[in-house]
C-alpha cells in the first residue's frame, strides 16, 4: 500500500490516502496519521482547504520538505517538531484559526499572529515556545511565511 512512482511524480491511490487521512467527528475534522513521517524524501506537501485542525509530531521527520501548505486547514497550533524543517520555498498558513483573535477578527500584524499561534500550540515549556516563535520569525524575515 504505497504510492506508485511515475517519473518525478507520485500517484497516490484513494486507499493510500485513507490510511494517512481519517475522518473524525463524522468528517467534520480530518486527522493526519503519524505515518506521514515515513515520507522523508517528500519535498512538497499541500493539505490546504480541509478541516485538519492539528498536525502529528512526525511532520518534523520530513526534513527534505521544501514547501508546506496548510492554508485554510483550520489549524489551531503547530507541534514543536515542525521547527526541524528548513522549508526553503516557504510555509503557507493563511486562513487558519490562529490568524484571528477570540472575537474572530483577523490579526493585522505578523507578531500578533505568531504570538497567538505559539500560545495555541500547547507546548511543554517556555523554551519550546521561544523555539517555535524564533522559527516562525525567521521564516517571516526570509519572506518564506505566507499568513
Amino acid at each position: 500500500m504505497t504510492p506508485n512512482r511515475q517519473g518525478d511524480q507520485f500517484c497516490v491511490t484513494r486507499e493510500f490516502m485513507d490510511r494517512l487521512l481519517s475522518c473524525v467527528d463524522g468528517c467534520f475534522h480530518v486527522k493526519l496519521s503519524g505515518e506521514i513521517g515515513k515520507f522523508t524524501n517528500l519535498q512538497r506537501l499541500n493539505l490546504s482547504n480541509n478541516e485538519l485542525q492539528e498536525l502529528p509530531s512526525q511532520i518534523g521527520d520530513l526534513t527534505n520538505l521544501k514547501h508546506l501548505d496548510f492554508s485554510n486547514a483550520r489549524l489551531k497550533g503547530l507541534p514543536i517538531e515542525i521547527t526541524r524543517l528548513n522549508l526553503e520555498f516557504g510555509l503557507n498558513i493563511m486562513q487558519n484559526d490562529f490568524g484571528k483573535d477570540k472575537t474572530g477578527k483577523a490579526y493585522y500584524s505578523v507578531s500578533d499572529m505568531i504570538n497567538n499561534l505559539v500560545a495555541n500550540s500547547n507546548l511543554a515549556n517556555p523554551d519550546q515556545e521561544r523555539q517555535l516563535r524564533d522559527w516562525l520569525n525567521k521564516l517571516h524575515k526570509d519572506r518564506k511565511l505566507k499568513w
